[in-house]
């Protein structure tokens, strides 16, 4: 399978690239380098031996993300791109808005294009608060005040919001959120 993996030189992108490698499959990393260092892709490089396909581009420059779909052959998408910062979601709102809600719907809208119809999108643990209960578990309760209060967390919840209409929308799609059982296929 070869899977385009958005936000892929991050923490966690870079460790989901790494077992999908190890797994045999192709992987495409998608990240513009903001909160992240190339660093981590040539470590799972190096502990593959296996080259990864890397793309320095931005989610919010449609006809880059366009460009990177134009090369075929994905067969699904795991979406890691986008800010996350709580505190700093609340100081710029409308940056972080941009960059995760725009970002996410040129990603869907170039998804839709290529006929790309698999998507894991990934979200955090922030939107729980401070949980007393650990581990967290899907079904657990969102606290209001980070619902609400947080940018960062309405910006993911509103393009979380988006992938079972896209689904619904899309003949043959299948759609899974992180935050949210995983959905069938249409």
């Amino acid at each position: 399978m070869k899977v385009l993996v958005t936000g892929g030189a991050g923490y966690i992108g870079s460790h989901t690239a790494l077992c999908l490698l190890e797994e045999g499959h192709d992987v495409v990393v998608l990240d513009n380098l903001m909160n992240s260092n190339q660093e981590s892709l040539r470590r799972v490089e190096e502990l593959t031996g296996r080259k990864v396909d890397f793309r320095e581009v931005d989610l919010l420059d449609a006809a880059g993300v366009d460009a990177v779909f134009a090369e075929g052959g994905f067969d699904a998408v795991i979406h890691f791109a986008g800010l996350k910062a709580v505190g700093e979601s609340v100081e710029k709102p409308l940056w972080y808005y941009q960059n995760n809600v725009v970002g996410t719907l040129n990603l869907l809208h170039s998804m839709d294009a290529a006929g790309v119809r698999r998507l894991v999108f990934s979200s955090s643990a922030t939107v729980y608060g401070a949980s007393e209960e650990v581990p967290l578990i899907e079904k657990a309760p969102w606290t209001p005040r980070t619902r609400t209060a947080a940018p960062r967390n309405r910006s993911r919840t509103s393009s979380r919001m988006w992938v079972p209409q896209t689904r619904a929308g899309a003949s043959r799609c299948c759609a899974t959120s992180t935050r949210w059982e995983p959905t069938s296929p249409v």
